[in-house]
């Protein structure tokens, strides 16, 4: 995508701009110099604005949102990634392990709606404790709510499946599991130097993961 694209119209991008995560190995150098106003979402990963056009979809530019208000073009970007389709929602009970909802989808937009969460944990029923939930690439989301002792299977299994679809894909995400509570996202693993996937939680889950455990022993 070239940097010199013609800046959008206020109606272009009420239309068609989207709230959109990025792994950042994916975009060029050069690309990233004109990407100033993305935020950095996670371990890897922009949250940036996308253009959809008939022609295919680009990234909005530094130069695209002169003159804009960029609160409000990431909220008509919110509002467009909100109604973007998904082809499955499955809510899934894995012997042994607990619940996943599993949300995929040809859209490249899947796995962005992470940036909008609560609409998700909104129908699944969140106890109040969050939900896991992972990326692994762009068409997918996994979440596991939160609500008793499953969560420590759950989280392994997790944990696995993430790296795996990660490592396979061809439009990756993230390879992390991460906690939801209240609009708030922590990453909860980090690799090693030894390139393993290890546990690094907070205080604050390790609190809400005894509690609903019943035991002091916290993530591993």
């Amino acid at each position: 995508m070239s940097a010199d694209a013609i800046p959008p119209t206020l109606e272009a991008l009420r239309e068609r701009a989207h709230a959109v995560l990025v792994n950042a190995n994916g975009v060029s150098p050069q690309l990233i110099e004109h990407l100033t106003y993305g935020r950095k979402w996670g371990e890897g990963i922009l949250a940036l604005i996308a253009l959809d056009a008939p022609e295919g979809s680009r990234y909005l530019t530094d130069k695209d949102l002169e003159g804009a208000d960029a609160e409000t073009v990431r909220r008509f970007a919110t509002e467009n990634l909100r109604s973007s389709p998904v082809d499955s929602r499955e809510t899934v009970e894995v012997p042994d392990v607990g619940t996943v909802t599993m949300i995929t989808g040809r859209s490249v937009y899947v796995a962005s709606r992470a940036l909008v969460l609560e609409d998700e944990v909104a129908a699944l029923a969140d106890d109040g404790h969050g939900v896991l939930f992972a990326i692994p690439d762009r068409h997918t989301i996994h979440i596991h709510v939160i609500r008793d002792a499953t969560i420590v299977p759950t989280l392994k299994m997790m944990v696995n499946i993430a790296a795996g679809i990660f490592g396979d894909a061809a439009s990756p995400m993230s390879p992390h599991v991460y906690w939801w509570r209240n609009g708030v996202v922590e990453q909860l693993t980090t690799i090693t130097g030894a390139k393993a996937m290890t546990i690094a939680a907070s205080p604050e889950f390790t609190r809400v993961f005894n509690a609903v455990t019943e035991t002091g022993a916290g993530p591993r």
